[in-house]
């Protein structure tokens, strides 16, 4: 069941994330690092990791966004530098989004 899950959570196309990026509310997102315009941040809870695909899905208040990580992404887990393997389900995360859906910078934070 839980492969099912994660399945659809990685499934979500990337425009899902392009959609909220042009609509994000003020609550869920706003300006990137120094106000950069087109980078969003996005906060909330890990629902799901596929680190072989290089995906995160954040659970958000408006619902779940599946970001890409790539090998210019900084992963950072508890302050340190890590590999998205290290994100553990319900830790709480967060993302620097450019408007292409590609995150720039991934954190986590968990016990």
């Amino acid at each position: 069941m839980f492969i099912t899950k994660l399945t659809a959570l990685v499934a979500v196309p990337l425009l899902a994330v392009g959609a909220l990026l042009a609509s994000a509310p003020a609550a869920l997102a706003d300006r990137g690092p120094g106000g950069q315009p087109n980078v969003i941040k996005i906060e909330g809870i890990v629902a799901a990791v596929d680190a072989v695909n290089g995906k995160v899905a954040i659970r958000t208040r408006a619902g779940v966004v599946t970001v890409a990580v790539v090998a210019a992404t900084k992963i950072e887990r508890n302050g340190r530098r890590a590999t998205l393997s290290a994100f553990k389900i319900g830790d709480r995360a967060q993302a620097e989004v450019a408007a292409n859906g590609i995150a720039l910078k991934v954190e986590a934070v968990g016990p």
